[in-house]
């Protein structure tokens, strides 16, 4: 491990260590498990291995006493009986309790820490019988004793039966073995409780901890203290109970677990494994299971540290032998419950205490064992050891007087921060005091960095003259350097030293070595300070640094540099700017080395600018991660006639995948007419798709826009879009200037927040997603349109003519928009003639006039503090300064009007809505045409979310009924069906799976006509709506709207199979198990669901399908499929 000297040279402190061996055979169950045997045969075996030990103490403690058993026991003479003590307890839990529920039983134990009661009595059994104990002896007390302990007891019998104890002998220590005496201090660190999935974790005293045992903290006394730990046991609680989140989806009732706190546990063993031996026990709150003994934590929770040969996963107990002495722990489960049976005895008699405790037990033949009592870390924050350190020697004068000038000045500044609190009223003032106070912190962690450096270097000796320490023109480490830096940079470039900058903040010198040498590279020494996002690494020689580095830039360019991502950046010695320095042997100028080109490195990370001007040009804001419009619309240079024509194929391999998943479901003469004529075509498919529907917008059609605020390649406030995901380590945001698909009006929204964040009025950072660390971080933009505006396709011009502007649709309701010139032909279809409506591929255009520009009602704020930039659902909106409080109508903060043609809406701030109003027009009407509807029409609107199809079409059928299982979109769709006036539609909340046999026997038999519209979520339907579907006889048309292709097979393929008798349980393919709403696919997986034999019932047949664009610029098609059946 590196020193901890300024501008000397890193000292190797060798890691004591000693002999391993683990004792967990006992406690490993292997792949079976015995539920069988109850604590009647546990206590029994223990009294036959311990009775011949006892019997012998008694004779040496007691001569001349008798041994005899209960049965022998007489009231004539005083006599010893070994057996085990049983304590009958009147508050004692007992699964009977559950069911007698007795009265008084739970209200006599309140609140209490313990079971324990005046009325509670002892009783000795052995192998025969058992007898009641009246102690008259302090040695053994009702309360002071568990059941299950083996002891002898001296004393005798009274005439009611009792046995009055005058004295007791426990069993005392086991023999041991003599042990070696080590030459030189050995250590064994024993830590508990880091609980990092707790909302109270500490993540700086975890990595204050981890920085101290890898010998990356505290001065060189420390540091070779450090050294002296030859194994880490954590004791169990490193995990704790996981958060539940609610999932980001608004209309879904699904859970998902926080697993940030299981990669952070990972990141920790990994950096301490990399430095000493770990042993890692499960506690109680661990992902492990109940029951002691618990077995090892899964390896599958320690991807980064289980490849260490020094990490090991223990159960709990846990025994092991180092150095010839014996460990055995536990996490403590035992002793807490011994502490609920107990009262008035010593915590460290238990082992349970909640400070750090230890004490020497010591036998008559020279046995010794400690007892240590280890508290949870989370409450402590301190490792201790025994004995203690020694006090440090006393600073100089002039060290104290600086202290003491620096201290006052901290002091004041903590003054002024708790007048500041006092004063704290909105979001804004509690940041700039959270900045305020760390900057303090920090502060006063260099102060006494500054001042350890100082000591030490005054201690250490003189170095002689003509050593390489004393040499003329030596670099020492400025006073303000951080610490752990082996001095600064060189002027110069050296050709062996760089600085790795952007590093995570919690990565040791362990992790960051390993990084390093993954590039075949092996550094002389590296060293980071706790906290800090740089490194200075040294190689050996040139030649290692000139491998490392292009190692590095060939990894990051080609993507598969995992860790780094196109983050990370190289800095040599001379360079004025990150990146900007000498090459390295002979390579290419310029350090950091980004993804999608060069010169990544161009900021200057010494001296960055607060503040720069925005970005021009469409791709300016990428910078070298690439081009933004190939993440987000990676269409957006593809001829839309070329779009057009990949959409339509997509569609047509899906319906090839739903004639094969059908097919599956017959024998080979079993196959009915429609599935026959499929798998004669060319393609297979099971229907011919005739043409697609193009958008009626192609640019700026989105009315959402979400952009994320964060840092761009130069460390600049951006607003945009990521470039990659964060699972890949991708972190830079960029412009979104360019994306086709972006309205107009969002783009001049984002390009307004993005200059405010670079100005000298914003005095709060943006998001930094590396570390967690910031305010600003998300805007969302939601417009409300008129989509009766639908412009319609300009024709071609004529040979040499100039184009004709298109022409927008005059207002119509959404029943009467003509769909034929928005139709494109599919190529791979034989038409019939050239009546047919719609236009061939090649004539698809792209002119369009621009669309109206909305305007802003309302800005509201979203406090949220979690990792993901989507904020859960309970998250509050708040309206801005400035803004009122809610709309003069009485509707919730934030809710605005869109339509579809004549139809409005009332859309909740982060309920869903189709994003492309004028295609949706499109799909809304087709659906109507297709469905068949008329004045007898029933209309099942399963998955009806906001009610937008069923309030469409309510004006053209009998009656419609809508499904859904969240109650605020059932709101929402009762409101939008009032605001239209349409009085014929029923709205139920509840899981469609459980709800749709009650509502198509109630009123499918008052309607001739039953019709069904499903556009559930991408995981697609349930199996039980699915069932209920096909078992109602009414039913003879569907509609299925499809946004996922592999979805619409699973479904589609089970309501057109064979009829089978015997269904599966879970969803309508074994994909989907993470459906969203529970209307639109349920609330689980559904795994192990019964479901009872199905009637007979005709399955359905594939009719006629469509295809539309709603997101131009992108691979997403929407697909309708009309199922029919006789």
């Amino acid at each position: 491990m590196p020193g901890d000297v300024p501008g000397a040279e890193a000292a190797t402190i060798p890691r004591a260590s000693c002999d391993y061996e683990a004792q967990d055979a006992r406690f490993l169950l292997g792949g079976s498990r015995s539920f069988d045997r109850q604590y009647a045969q546990l206590y029994f075996s223990r009294l036959m291995a311990l009775q011949p030990v006892v019997a012998g103490a008694v004779a040496a403690a007691w001569p001349g006493t008798r041994v005899a058993k209960i049965l022998g026991v007489g009231e004539d003479s005083e006599v010893a009986v070994v057996g085990t003590l049983f304590k009958d307890m009147a508050l004692k839990p007992t699964i009977l309790d559950e069911y007698a529920k007795a009265p008084g039983l739970k209200a006599a134990l309140g609140g209490a820490a313990d079971f324990c009661s005046d009325g509670d009595t002892l009783v000795l059994e052995d192998e025969g019988a058992r007898m009641a104990l009246r102690s008259e002896t302090p040695a053994l007390t009702t309360h002071a004793v568990v059941t299950g302990t083996v002891v002898a007891v001296r004393g005798r019998a009274e005439p009611g039966g009792d046995f009055v104890v005058t004295d007791v002998l426990w069993p005392g220590l086991p023999p041991q073995p003599a042990r070696a005496v080590p030459e030189a201090d050995v250590y064994v660190a024993l830590v508990s409780g880091l609980q990092l999935a707790s909302s109270q974790a500490d993540m700086m005293r975890v990595q204050l901890l981890v920085d101290f045992l890898t010998g990356n903290l505290g001065a060189p006394p420390q540091q070779h203290l450090a050294a002296k730990v030859a194994q880490l046991v954590i004791a169990g609680g490193s995990l704790g109970q996981l958060e539940v989140m609610a999932a980001a989806n608004p209309y879904s009732r699904q859970t998902t677990t926080d697993m940030e706190p299981v990669r952070d546990m990972d990141l920790i063993m990994t950096e301490l494994a990399a430095a000493l031996p770990v042993d890692v026990m499960p506690g109680p709150d661990d992902p492990a299971n109940v029951s002691l003994p618990q077995q090892p934590l899964h390896a599958c929770l320690f991807p980064g540290a289980a490849p260490y040969g020094s990490f090991r996963r223990a159960p709990n107990p846990h025994a092991l032998r180092l150095g010839g002495t014996l460990l055995l722990g536990t996490a403590g489960q035992n002793i807490d419950d011994m502490a609920k049976y107990t009262r008035g005895v010593p915590r460290l008699d238990l082992l349970a205490s909640p400070a750090f405790e230890t004490r020497l037990l010591e036998g008559p033949a020279g046995e010794a064992v400690r007892l240590v009592a280890v508290p949870s870390f989370i409450k402590t924050g301190t490792l201790r050891r025994r004995p203690p350190l020694p006090a440090a020697a006393p600073a100089t004068m002039a060290s104290q007087q600086d202290d003491g000038a620096r201290v006052a000045e901290l002091k004041a500044g903590l003054a002024d921060a708790r007048a500041r609190l006092a004063a704290c009223k909105t979001a804004h003032d509690f940041y700039k005091l959270t900045e305020t106070a760390n900057a303090i912190a920090k502060q006063a962690a260099e102060a006494c960095r500054r001042r350890a450096a100082a000591k030490a270097a005054a201690e250490a000796p003189a170095p002689a003259v003509g050593d390489a320490g004393g040499a003329p023109g030596a670099a020492a480490a400025a006073p303000g350097a951080p610490r752990g830096v082996l001095g600064q940079m060189p002027d110069a470039d050296d050709g062996v030293t760089c600085m790795l900058l952007r590093l995570p903040k919690g990565w040791g010198v362990p992790r960051l070595q390993a990084f390093i040498e993954r590039f075949g590279a092996k550094p002389a020494s590296v060293s980071k300070a706790a906290g800090d996002s740089h490194a200075l690494v040294a190689f050996s020689n040139a030649e290692g640094r000139a491998l490392f580095y292009e190692e590095f830039k060939r990894a990051e360019l080609s993507g598969t540099s995992s860790g780094s991502a196109g983050q990370f950046l190289v800095k040599f010695p001379g360079s004025r700017g990150a990146g900007a320095g000498a090459p390295p042997a002979g390579g290419d100028a310029g350090g950091g080395a980004k993804r999608g080109g060069a010169g990544a490195g161009a900021a200057a990370e010494s001296a960055r600018p607060a503040k720069q001007a925005r970005g021009a040009g469409a791709g300016a804001g990428a910078g070298a991660g690439g081009d933004i419009r190939a993440v987000v619309c990676p269409w957006w240079d593809v001829p839309y006639g070329e779009q057009l024509g990949r959409k339509m194929a997509a569609v047509e391999k899906t319906l090839r995948g739903l004639a094969e998943k059908a097919a599956h479901t017959y024998g080979r003469d079993e196959k009915p007419g429609w599935l026959t004529a499929a798998l004669r075509r060319a393609g297979k498919e099971a229907l011919p798709l005739p043409c697609i529907f193009r958008s009626p917008q192609l640019n700026g059609y989105r009315n959402k826009a979400e952009f994320s605020i964060g840092l761009d390649s130069t460390e600049q406030p951006t607003v945009g879009f990521l470039l990659g995901t964060f699972v890949d380590g991708v972190t830079q945001v960029a412009l979104p200037d360019g994306c086709r698909h972006m309205s107009p009006a969002s783009l001049a929204l984002a390009a307004a927040m993005n200059d405010f964040l670079r100005s000298d009025a914003c005095e709060l950072p943006a998001w930094d997603k590396r570390c967690n660390k910031g305010f600003w971080r998300l805007l969302t933009v939601r417009e409300g349109r008129d989509a009766s505006f639908l412009p319609l396709p300009a024709p071609l011009p004529a040979e040499g003519a100039a184009p004709a502007p298109p022409a927008a649709l005059p207002p119509c309701a959404l029943a009467e928009v003509p769909l034929d010139g928005w139709t494109v032909k599919n190529p791979n279809v034989v038409s019939a003639g050239d009546a047919e409506p719609g236009v061939e591929l090649g004539e698809v255009t792209e002119a369009e006039p621009p669309a109206p520009p909305p305007s802003a009602v309302l800005v509201m704020v979203q406090h949220h503090s979690g990792v993901s930039n989507a904020a859960p659902q309970s998250a509050a909106l708040e309206p801005f300064p400035g803004e009122a409080a809610a709309h003069a109508d009485g509707e919730p903060l934030g809710c605005f009007t869109d339509a579809l043609c004549e139809v409005k809406f009332r859309v909740s701030p982060n309920a869903f809505f189709q994003v492309n109003n004028g295609a949706t027009c499109l799909l809304y009407a087709a659906v109507g045409r297709m469905a068949g509807v008329g004045p007898q029409t029933l209309l099942l609107d399963v998955c009806c979310g906001t009610g937008t199809i069923g309030i469409t079409l309510a004006k053209q059928v009998a009656a419609v009924v809508g499904v859904d299982n969240v109650e605020r979109a059932i709101d929402d769709a009762r409101r939008n069906a009032a605001l239209n006036g349409v009085t014929n539609a029923t709205y139920v909340c509840g899981n469609a799976e459980a709800v749709m046999q009650d509502v198509l026997n109630e009123h499918a038999p008052r309607h001739s006509h039953v019709v069904a519209v499903v556009d559930p979520p991408r995981a697609g339907l349930h199996r039980s709506v699915l069932r209920a579907l096909l078992g109602c006889a009414a039913l003879k048309r569907l509609v299925f709207v499809a946004c996922n292709p592999d979805s619409l097979v699973l479904n589609a393929g089970l309501l057109c199979g064979k009829y089978t008798r015997d269904w599966p349980a879970g969803r309508g393919g074994e994909r989907g198990r993470r459906g969203g709403r529970g209307g639109r696919g349920g609330r689980g997986g559904g795994g192990a669901e019964f479901l009872p034999p199905m009637a007979p019932y005709e399955p359905f047949r594939p009719s006629s399908v469509m295809a539309f664009d709603l997101f131009p610029h992108t691979k997403h098609v929407e697909i309708v499929m009309l199922l029919e059946r006789d």
